[in-house]
């Protein structure tokens, strides 16, 4: 059996996608003792991996993907925004530049782990502190990383993105698709 352990709607969604049959877990891992001051390659891996962790004991023999997506720029690492100061803030740096969308796979299956990472560029517009102001009036940044959904409102602030558009929403399918033909759990 696939096992989803993660707490993303928007992950689920998009494993649904892929019409396979799957259980969704919630992994019992704390991301807020992670140290920050790691490389942002190895931090969204740590997180990955710990939520991969924290599941597969109760699991054993099953296929287990967890994920991980934060936004990066200038090596300074975007999480969700802890408030609307935190969100505004990451907004305006973000603002008419262009960021890294990592998204960390991690895979357990037959006592082995593996991690797999994926990056897209995203261009955001020089939009104003007025837009930023009524994005996050939506609410809809709060539980995003980098305080933006390029997949709802928070598309009108993006200019254009490079890779997988599904990696900077939170799980990349391309990647993850090959990864289960690979272990003859999908067809297509």
């Amino acid at each position: 059996m696939i096992i989803l352990a993660s707490t993303s709607p928007r992950r689920k969604e998009l494993l649904q996608s892929l019409d396979l049959k799957f259980k969704v877990i919630s992994p019992t891992f704390d991301e807020e003792i992670q140290d920050k001051s790691l490389k942002p390659t190895r931090y969204v891996k740590k997180l990955a991996q710990g939520k991969v962790n924290s599941v597969k004991d109760k699991y054993p023999n099953n296929f287990i993907i967890s994920a991980d997506t934060i936004v990066v720029y200038k090596n300074e690492i975007f999480e969700k925004p802890k408030n609307k100061e935190d969100a505004y803030r990451m907004l305006t740096t973000l603002k008419g530049k262009t960021h890294l969308v990592i998204t960390a796979i991690s895979i357990e299956y037959n006592n082995k782990n593996t991690t797999y990472l994926v990056k897209s560029k995203v261009k955001m517009r020089n939009y104003s502190n007025f837009e930023i102001d009524e994005y996050i009036e939506t609410k809809e940044p709060f539980d995003k990383a980098g305080s933006y959904a390029i997949q709802g409102i928070g598309s009108k602030l993006v200019e254009y993105y490079k890779n997988d558009l599904n990696n900077i929403i939170g799980l990349p399918l391309k990647k993850l698709t090959k990864i289960l033909r690979k272990n003859r759990l999908i067809n297509i």
